[in-house]
């Protein structure tokens, strides 16, 4: 399970490497699974634009952050945050999920720019002690206001999620 910076800063790094290589190995973009569903391009769209506001987020000055408020609970484990998300996904209404949905890019370019974002997201992440990542809130569209820590946990555990699913309509 990660925790600490350096552990988030290293589970993502990796999964932006493992994700970049299974898209660039993609036969077909555009396959589903059985059921139907998003196609492969569509769904890692909505892991690009999902992970895109959390990297623009980490480049903020910290100050910004006060206005979400201060945190005021203990941070939540990794485990914690998955629970507390998918207790949050079930109690939403039919229909009503999803608020990141795809808008049509092409698979080449959203590669690209994931690969950009991992940089970001590698960069960004030496400027955020522990102290810093249990002590800021950021929005979330689901969850509320979460520890930054969570947010990191959040953006691993959704995009991994993410990957498996691609993995898997791809025969990978």
């Amino acid at each position: 399970m990660i925790h600490s910076q350096p552990e988030i800063t290293q589970a993502l790094a990796d999964l932006f490497k493992e994700t970049s290589a299974v898209l660039s190995a993609v036969k077909d973009p555009e396959a589903t699974a059985k059921e139907g569903g998003w196609t492969i391009r569509e769904e890692f769209e909505h892991m690009v634009l999902a992970v895109r506001p959390v990297a623009s987020g980490m480049k903020l000055p910290k100050l910004t952050f006060l206005a979400f408020g201060k945190p005021n609970r203990p941070v939540r484990n990794y485990d914690e945050t998955y629970q507390r998300y998918l207790d949050r996904l079930n109690n939403v209404a039919p229909g009503t999920g999803n608020p990141i949905g795809p808008k049509g890019e092409d698979l080449p370019s959203l590669i690209k720019q994931w690969d950009e974002i991992g940089e970001k997201f590698a960069d960004r992440m030496k400027k955020w002690s522990e102290k810093d990542l249990d002590g800021y809130l950021m929005p979330h569209p689901l969850m509320g206001k979460i520890l930054v820590r969570e947010m990191l946990f959040f953006t691993h555990f959704h995009a991994l999620h993410h990957l498996q699913s691609i993995k898997a309509k791809a025969g990978l």
